[in-house]
């Protein structure tokens, strides 16, 4: 495959295959080179999983919160998941890609006391590195939103009396009042070096780390703004607004970087199609990931652990997707870098992101618009895909829910090739309706995960009875297409006319 390379001895020693000595590996399935699929499903054991979230979980608390692309902690998840599917006998391989990322910003007081805070780069704002002292603006922090009329550093006037004619004064002021760009061009020309915006909703977009694009004025003119603005939460206003305050302000421009996906494949006995199941590795920066995604890519690792030595029919393809979280870069690179021939031998493609949400229902990925909610069509064999997860929830007594494939996930970058797709989801920032709450249970008009994107989506916003059902619907799933003819009820899974 173009720009892959396997995996080497260097890259398997970094950062957390120190940190994880072990991986509880179960000797009843991943040796055997026969196997029923209720012996797999007995080997995948939920507790296994949660081994796998509680490493990734670790990653992000010793790479500042997060494990996005781009990063280290990035970096350690790939190192965690190939050394484990090393040890299990694979052969890993990198699937290398460049992705546009915005770095971390740094927001540090440095005087009277050091303390970091969490901040994000308004989009269009200046880039460097400034180092001074803070200059707070009418800051109205207990008071409620801000009155339209109140100037909030709206007018070059506000800004009398400030001596910023320092090498790197910095200007600290809150929302409202008027456009931010007219705020930070009357900083800009009364001397300040960078920008400090205070919010109350923190963080606003937690994918790139970044708030909206603050470059034209009201009337649609450019602001040409050269100063850097970071942007934090209000209730640090305060804190940043003590007399005697020095920060240190980071905030850098858009980079190319390049990073990977991971890929594992388990050799079928006979020539044709393969079997592609796929989870994002990547989490947000604001986040340590791990209902969006530990918990599909840890399900994914486990089955492939426990199946590393059947001998299936149809070859199994692993994926470990990088970059999700910027726009499904890493699996769109990955298939727009294939050949017409290899996308033709990938007879399906499995997608499992986010599942185990606390307030969750079991929603399928609704390909053939049987439940009126599909954008479609969509590739012929994926009906028949969705058909296999109703089967297994059926067979459960489980109740599901159909869900229109909406292009969140990386589902979207098979099947714009046409390639059929399905997979299972239990909902992320999406409220939870009253009528599905009278079917799956939970909190009718809350998030399916009230922690999607933030600090707290740890090990202790997973629903472990929800991962529990579905880690075996992952397997089940698997499992039936690499031994099975690629058919679920009638209806061939293949490429094909839509």
């Amino acid at each position: 495959m173009n720009g892959a390379k396997v995996i080497t001895p260097f890259f398997l020693t970094m950062a957390l295959i120190l940190l994880v000595a072990g991986c509880n590996f179960s000797e009843d399935c991943s040796l055997l080179t026969e196997a029923t699929e209720e012996q797999v499903l007995d080997c995948v054991t939920v507790d296994q999983v949660i081994d796998h979230l509680q490493a990734l979980q670790t990653i992000a608390e010793e790479n500042g919160g997060h494990r996005a692309a781009g990063t280290n902690g990035y970096d350690a998840s790939l190192s965690y998941v190939a050394n484990t599917l090393e040890e299990a006998g694979y052969e890993v391989e990198l699937d290398e890609f460049e992705f546009s990322y915005l770095p971390p910003t740094v927001l540090k007081r440095i005087e009277p006391e050091e303390k970091t805070y969490e901040s994000g780069i308004v989009l269009g704002s200046g880039s460097g590195t400034v180092s001074g002292p803070v200059f707070p603006l009418q800051l109205t922090l207990d008071e409620g939103p801000r009155p339209d009329d109140d100037s909030a550093a709206c007018e070059a006037s506000d800004f009398e009396g400030l001596d910023l004619s320092g090498a790197s004064d910095i200007v600290l002021f809150d929302e409202g009042g008027c456009m931010l760009a007219k705020k930070v061009l009357n900083a800009q020309q009364a001397g300040a070096e960078a920008a400090i915006l205070l919010v109350r909703d923190f963080p606003i977009y937690a994918q790139g780390n970044a708030i909206a694009d603050a470059t034209k004025m009201m009337d649609g003119s450019p602001a040409n703004l050269t100063i850097p603005i970071v942007v934090t939460n209000a209730i640090n206003g305060p804190d940043l607004a003590r007399d005697g305050t020095a920060v240190l302000v980071e905030a850098l421009s858009r980079r190319l970087s390049t990073e990977y996906n991971l890929l594992a494949e388990l050799p079928g006995a006979q020539d044709g199609q393969v079997v592609m199941a796929g989870a994002h590795l990547d989490s947000v920066r604001s986040a340590p990931g791990i209902n969006d995604n530990g918990t599909g890519s840890a399900a994914l690792l486990e089955t492939a652990v426990q199946m590393a030595g059947l001998k299936p029919k149809h070859t199994v393809r692993f994926a470990w997707w990088g970059a999700e979280e910027y726009g499904l870069v890493g699996s769109l690179a990955y298939v727009n870098d294939l050949s017409e021939e290899e996308l033709a031998n990938i007879g399906l493609y499995l997608n499992f992101d986010m599942i185990a949400s606390p307030n969750h229902y079991y929603a399928i990925y609704d390909a053939d618009d049987s439940d009126h909610v599909a954008a479609g069509p969509f590739p012929k064999g994926s009906a028949a895909i969705e058909t296999l997860f109703q089967s297994y929830y059926s067979a459960r007594d489980i109740p599901y829910y159909g869900v229109d494939p909406d292009g969140r996930s990386d589902y979207q970058s098979f099947l714009i090739k046409d390639i059929p797709v399905g997979g299972i989801f239990t909902g992320a920032e999406s409220k939870k309706s009253v009528k599905q709450a009278e079917i799956f249970g939970g909190t009718a008009l809350e998030p399916f995960d009230p922690c999607y994107h933030l600090p707290c989506d740890n090990t202790e916003n997973i629903n472990r009875e929800v991962l529990d059902i579905n880690v075996d619907a992952v397997v089940y799933s698997i499992y039936y297409y690499a031994m099975n003819n690629l058919t679920s009820s009638g209806e061939k899974v293949s490429r094909g006319s839509k």
